[in-house]
């Protein structure tokens, strides 16, 4: 019989597989592909939900490290640089775990606030990002006026529809070019230096 530990990283990468399938999957189907009782599998989640929510915060897990270890390399006194890090950060973590990227988009808002782990994760992601634009926004790097939470949100989504259209191809389709990240890091790179311009004296 396998470990609990072995049962968990192995259900956990199957299910986060199996939520891009129209069909919701279950302890039932994770177990089956595991090859084991669905009752080995039970005794370390105790339902489909509870497995679910483990894929969840392992994908966010992997995004939060790599944010953090990108981030953590760069000058702290300079949001711009430290922007394009965080940038390159999430669209290489999409390109190299594109399964978990997809169980992170199919996140509902309502499965997020219920969960205190997902929600954990995702706002410290979210206020880092609010941190860096606030901090260039003081630098002269995005006007006064501007409405910093609106740019992070709308930040977050283009970064989301780029990654989405780079694991699909279609980036590298319509820029006629075979490297989808390198084209899907330029996209992003062009959307922070749009949002980011020093304002006139």
């Amino acid at each position: 019989m396998a470990s609990s530990e072995t049962v968990y990283a192995q259900a956990i990468r199957i299910m986060t597989t199996l939520v891009s399938h129209p069909d919701a999957p279950t302890t039932a189907e994770v177990a089956r592909r595991l090859g084991t009782d669905e009752s080995q599998l039970t005794e370390v989640f105790r339902d489909d939900a509870h497995l679910l929510e483990a894929a969840l915060e392992n994908a966010l897990v992997l995004l939060h490290d790599q944010c953090v270890t990108s981030v953590v390399r760069i000058d702290p006194d300079d949001p711009l640089a430290q922007f394009v890090a965080l940038s390159d950060a999430y669209i290489e973590w999409a390109n190299r775990h594109p399964a978990e990227f997809m169980i992170l988009g199919s996140l509902p808002a309502k499965r997020a606030v219920a969960s205190g782990n997902l929600l954990r994760y995702e706002q410290s992601i979210h206020a880092l990002m609010l941190r860096m634009l606030k901090q260039a926004q003081g630098k002269g790097l995005i006007e006064p006026d501007a409405d910093i939470k609106l740019l992070v949100t709308t930040a977050r989504s283009f970064a989301y529809g780029v990654a989405q259209k780079m694991i699909s191809g279609n980036i590298a389709r319509w820029m006629e070019t075979d490297a989808s990240l390198d084209a899907a890091r330029r996209a992003l790179h062009l959307f922070t230096r749009k949002i980011m311009t020093p304002t006139p004296a």
